[in-house]
């Protein structure tokens, strides 16, 4: 399994999908479920086995907080160098364009649910003129002012109360 997730760049969470399970489960009767976590480690542990058994072989890295774009770049160019492939250049981007699309992607999964929260609290208020009327004796109450997007900087007040 460890090699089968880490051959086809799998999320280690898949071993905690129900379907997944099933199948295996199906498959091999003898099957038990194991957490993310057992797989990253089981993981880690065939990786350093092919590291030390083998010529070439790419590893995971961790890479602390912050994921800012210079240390991530840096991480990578570490990595290439130490895998002696730095000379491949379009390697290198295709790995870098993966890289990032995951990071975006992850990005884009942690925020999709929030904003769409925001969306339906946005519509609850609007379909209801009670609501709005409570909504807006609640901005004045605590102050707080309507915003819009400007050129300048990301918020400003709106000016005359505009929205």
């Amino acid at each position: 399994m460890t090699h089968w997730i880490t051959m086809h760049e799998h999320l280690f969470t898949i071993v905690e999908e129900g379907g997944f399970n099933l199948m295996m489960k199906h498959g091999l009767p003898q099957w038990t479920s194991v957490s993310r976590h057992t797989i990253r480690f089981d993981s880690f542990i065939v990786t350093e086995f092919k590291k030390r058994t083998s010529d070439r072989v790419i590893n995971f890295v961790h890479l602390p907080p912050p994921l800012k774009g210079a240390n991530i770049t840096d991480c990578i160019l570490t990595c290439l160098h130490d895998w002696e492939i730095d000379d491949k250049t379009n390697d290198i981007f295709h790995c870098c364009a993966h890289i990032l699309n995951i990071m975006v992607q992850h990005g884009l999964d942690q925020v999709t649910h929030i904003i769409s929260k925001v969306h339906a609290t946005v519509d609850c208020l609007n379909r209801s003129e009670a609501r709005l009327k409570r909504f807006g004796e609640l901005v004045s109450q605590y102050n707080v002012f309507p915003r819009c997007a400007s050129h300048d900087s990301y918020y400003e007040f709106c000016p005359d109360g505009d929205e």
